[in-house]
């Protein structure tokens, strides 16, 4: 409210009037600010979505889930604050945070191929298998065109397969990869 007053002189009256009046809260200009949805995939490190823009002065912001590692869906928010006094308040954000599942890999190092030598084949050394996922393990001798499943990895000289299958985990999808190899006997032709 403010009050004006004339006081009164040779040629006018005195007089005072009054008048309320309201100075209203402002809006701060958010239009330059973004927050969008981003999008990744699984590597292991920490992935974020934060806003693009600069802020109005004296505006600063605060999130909640806008940062992870693993594969998911996350639903992030920013929150913002100001001169809460003079400026009205600031609508909160939201954008999700979307971390795709890797690809999972099976790598053949070297050939299972090897000389009898009373050992079981094993895919340890010769395979490197990238994913969380669970890994399975399937054997089967070959004859010609046919093949039958076995329940352990061979010993005996022969004609095989292999199949490797990595299940889909949290964090990396699954595959699978077939690889045939031989098991040969080696014969000692040195003469005594």
């Amino acid at each position: 409210k403010v009050k004006v007053t004339l006081s009164e002189s040779m040629n006018y009256i005195g007089t005072s009037a009054e008048k309320a009046f309201t100075i209203s809260k402002a809006t701060y200009n958010m239009d330059n600010i973004k927050f969008e949805n981003a999008t990744y995939t699984y590597d292991g490190t920490e992935k974020k979505v934060e806003i693009t823009g600069t802020l109005p002065t004296g505006v600063s912001v605060n999130y909640q889930n806008n940062k992870a590692t693993n594969a998911g869906e996350y639903n992030a928010v920013a929150i913002f604050s100001g001169d809460s006094t003079n400026y009205n308040t600031i609508s909160n954000k939201t954008a999700k945070l979307t971390i795709n599942k890797a690809q999972g890999t099976i790598q053949k190092n070297s050939a299972l191929d090897k000389i009898y030598d009373g050992e079981a084949v094993s895919i340890d050394e010769n395979y490197n298998i990238t994913g969380d996922g669970e890994i399975s393990v399937y054997w089967y001798m070959l004859n010609g065109d046919s093949e039958t499943e076995i329940d352990d990895a061979p010993i005996n000289v022969g004609r095989y397969k292999v199949k490797i299958s990595l299940a889909n985990g949290d964090n990396y999808k699954g595959t699978e990869l077939e690889d045939n190899f031989d098991e040969m006997i080696y014969y000692n032709s040195r003469k005594n």
